[in-house]
């Protein structure tokens, strides 16, 4: 098993899908804030607040994780797994709704 000083690629690779994830979960807080402006309703205000939670968990999620592969902390991300997966369901069936 290895450890976090891992000289392969694999903890780059981590880095840059957390990246990647954070830009699309702000792209989806752009589209869901530009269809708020267009219609005005309860339920794209509430995809946009949903979706804007997201990016800010998916963003700690991306700096925790960065932060776990230097080796500055030691932690269990089984929560940050479970508020990106809550954030991304609840964004998703709100998405479907509207």
């Amino acid at each position: 098993m290895l450890g976090s000083d891992d000289g392969g690629l694999q903890t780059e690779r981590t880095i840059l899908a957390w990246r990647r994830t954070t830009l699309t979960a702000a792209c989806v807080t752009a589209l869901s804030l530009r269809a708020w402006l267009l219609h005005r309703s309860p339920t794209h205000l509430m995809v946009l607040v949903l979706s804007a939670v997201l990016v800010g968990v998916v963003a700690t999620g991306a700096y925790t994780r960065t932060r776990q592969s230097s080796g500055a902390i030691r932690t269990s991300s089984a929560w940050t797994l479970f508020a990106v997966t809550a954030a991304v369901f609840s964004t998703s069936t709100l998405i479907l709704i509207a």
